[in-house]
């Protein structure tokens, strides 16, 4: 094998391939060969495959006022800077004389109004801002945008008004309450009242005086009234000789219906079914008539007595009950399947102790005589049924008990 001494003082000169552009594209570079293109100023460098090997390293074309006018054809990965447009521009592929070739790098920006600036350092600000920089989409229609300046519109929408700093909030002498004005006429006075007149005009007033008629007895609401004496009947002084009458209100109240569903309730703990043979064992007879099961097929399933508990107590030396029926009726079929009853409901109460009271629904039942030509010839009572009525959705029980 041939080899080469070298010594420390040993030059060595190493020149690589060489030739034109075209040529190179039309030899293939060993692994690691160099090949130069005298016409172009590159090195490429070999795998031993591709043809013309690769390029090194890429060259910055410098700076031109239109980088679409270069005449030295640059290679993808070439840049340049276009003066004209302040832009650094990286050569892709395709036409050089076509923007579309190229790609920007970084960029030189400008604000488009007043709203954002950039100063000397290139360092990004934002101004202050005006109603004009602000798109009438960004507010809600409490809002608008009046002559460069944001106000609020003519109707304001909002669920709650608030004070910021003051103890009171302040509203205008004329104020619209639904459809009707209201004019505040006057300053506010002791012991006074707010009135108006038929113009809708507020004033204060003194409360000397409730009543205009001349009538010993002030009616103050359902149920109740005030008495006054020895005054003039159309006064009602803020003192002395006022009275209210007793209140007789119940002291437990409920309205339910046959299933037990309760329609509305006040200091009732509890409301239950009495088996039959329970309630026909307390009360035998109704009205001096015996009490029996109803068997109507149209009957509720319920057995038509039950105990109501109440949540206090009550006397039951003087506890009233009252019952009311609405829409309950009773109705039956004779075994002939010829006529069909429809009586009335009645209630009948017993106090069971301090707490509880069972109500017994029942029916005195009639019954139809009939001739041959099956005309109704006349009546007779048969008997006391114990029933909570013709099922209906309609049927209420209502109790009030008075301790």
């Amino acid at each position: 094998m041939n080899s080469i001494t070298l010594f420390n003082n040993t030059l060595i000169k190493l020149i690589a391939r060489s030739g034109t552009e075209s040529q190179r594209q039309s030899v293939i570079l060993d692994v690691g060969e160099f090949g130069y293109t005298t016409d172009s100023n590159r090195l490429y460098i070999g795998d031993g495959v591709t043809v013309g090997g690769f390029i090194t390293g890429n060259i910055f074309k410098g700076y031109s006022s239109n980088i679409l006018g270069l005449t030295n054809v640059p290679r993808p990965g070439d840049s340049a800077f276009d003066t004209s447009r302040s832009t650094l521009y990286i050569y892709n592929s395709g036409a050089t004389n076509n923007i579309n070739s190229w790609s920007p790098v970084g960029g030189f920006y400008t604000a488009g109004n007043g709203t954002i600036t950039i100063n000397s350092t290139n360092q990004i600000q934002v101004s202050a801002l005006s109603a004009y920089n602000i798109s009438t989409d960004a507010i809600e229609n409490s809002l608008t945008i009046t002559s460069g300046r944001v106000a609020l519109s003519s109707r304001v929408s909002v669920d709650e008004i608030v004070t910021r700093t003051s103890t009171n909030l302040k509203l205008p002498t004329n104020l619209t309450l639904g459809t009707q004005n209201y004019r505040l006429t006057a300053a506010v006075v002791t012991n006074g009242y707010l009135r108006t007149d038929a113009a809708g005009n507020l004033e204060w007033s003194t409360a000397n005086s409730l009543v205009s008629a001349n009538s010993a007895t002030l009616t103050l609401g359902k149920g109740l009234t005030g008495a006054y004496a020895g005054v003039a009947s159309n006064q009602f002084p803020l003192s002395g000789n006022v009275s209210i009458t007793p209140i007789f209100a119940p002291t437990a109240y409920t309205v339910f219906t046959q299933g037990l569903s309760t329609v509305r309730s006040s200091r009732i703990a509890n409301i239950e079914h009495v088996p039959v043979a329970d309630a026909l064992a307390a009360l035998p007879t109704i009205n001096g008539l015996p009490l029996v099961e109803s068997t109507s097929r149209f009957d509720h399933p319920a057995s038509g007595a039950y105990d109501i508990t109440t949540a206090d107590t009550f006397d039951t030396g003087t506890v009233v009950v009252d019952v009311n029926i609405v829409n309950g009726t009773y109705s039956y079929e004779t075994e002939e399947n010829q006529i069909i009853f429809s009586p009335s409901i009645d209630a009948y109460v017993q106090v069971i102790n301090s707490n509880t009271i069972r109500v017994v629904f029942y029916s005195i039942a009639t019954k139809f005589n009939q001739s041959d030509s099956k005309l109704i010839t006349g009546t007779r009572t048969i008997g006391a049924a114990l029933t909570p009525g013709t099922n209906s959705v309609n049927t209420r029980f209502s109790v009030s008990i008075y301790g």
